[in-house]
């Protein structure tokens, strides 16, 4: 067993845990049997819970494991109270916020602070983000679990991997309309630069929450998602939790460069 691994198994668990949050609404209270990995869990009966707000390390990925025990000595056999809680997802788990009934420790909260999982919400289960993002930049600065791992680190955005979740940081220079999609471009080139893609329903959201590609061209920014290679490496973004921004709001009047060799124009994507 990596000698990291086995130091974070034998760590005792937090003495500072963080209580569900009040302002999330409460739900039923379930059993858990066991954790699948360190973001699912199996309850009785049968259906698995999917911790909302959160990805861990999964299958071969470093720390998996350690993530995955760590979950299981937070729940094993004991009674959780479910929050917040969002429609299925496409696996048909059930997805929440949990707290456990005993202590009322909030599970998110644990499994961020040990740095074992990253921020990683959806349009419909983003409650509570603010603390979450808070929380995992802690273990970050901090250089807990995942975050000792280079294999983890933030990316730059001239140097995006495809395939996988990832937190990526750069400034977004230019924006540009496709077939029903909205682009934010990081580079010159849209054919191998990084760039943020908004379908329609995205981009309502985005305009709910004021932040049209006007105020978001020139801005620092730090966004995560699933990456994807379509031409250059791709995040389609969902909804507005995805993006944090670095630098000051941007002043009144601040104007969008619109480039039309940036992905403004291009043939649908597969």
């Amino acid at each position: 067993m990596p000698f990291l691994l086995l130091v974070l198994l034998c760590l005792p668990l937090p003495a500072l845990a963080l209580p569900l949050p009040e302002s999330l609404a409460l739900g039923e209270t379930v059993t858990a049997v066991e954790a699948i990995d360190g973001d699912t869990i199996r309850l009785q009966g049968g259906k698995e819970l999917r911790l909302s707000g959160l990805v861990a390390p999964k299958d071969d990925e470093p720390l998996a494991e350690a993530a995955k025990k760590t979950l299981d000595r937070l729940v094993r056999g004991k009674r959780l109270i479910l929050a917040a809680e969002s429609a299925k997802d496409r696996f048909g788990r059930r997805r929440a916020q949990a707290g456990l009934e005993a202590s009322g420790t909030w599970l998110q909260s644990e499994m961020l602070i040990r740095g074992l999982a990253r921020v990683a919400s959806a349009a419909d289960d983003s409650q509570g983000i603010k603390t979450l993002l808070a929380l995992e930049e802690s273990a970050r600065q901090e250089r807990q679990g995942l975050w000792a791992d280079r294999r983890y680190a933030v990316r730059k955005a001239d140097h995006v991997p495809a395939g996988r979740f990832e937190i990526v940081e750069g400034t977004i220079l230019a924006s540009g309309r496709g077939i029903g999609r909205t682009y934010l471009n990081f580079g010159a080139d849209w054919k191998t630069d990084f760039t943020l893609t908004l379908d329609g329903e995205a981009s309502k959201l985005f305009r709910e929450a004021k932040l049209t590609p006007a105020k978001m061209v020139g801005q620092k920014v730090r966004v995560r998602g699933f990456v994807i290679l379509t031409n250059g490496p791709m995040i389609e973004l969902s909804h507005p939790d995805q993006v944090e921004f670095l630098d000051p709001p941007p002043e009144k009047g601040h104007k969008a460069t619109l480039s039309k060799p940036l992905r403004e124009t291009r043939s649908p994507d597969p």
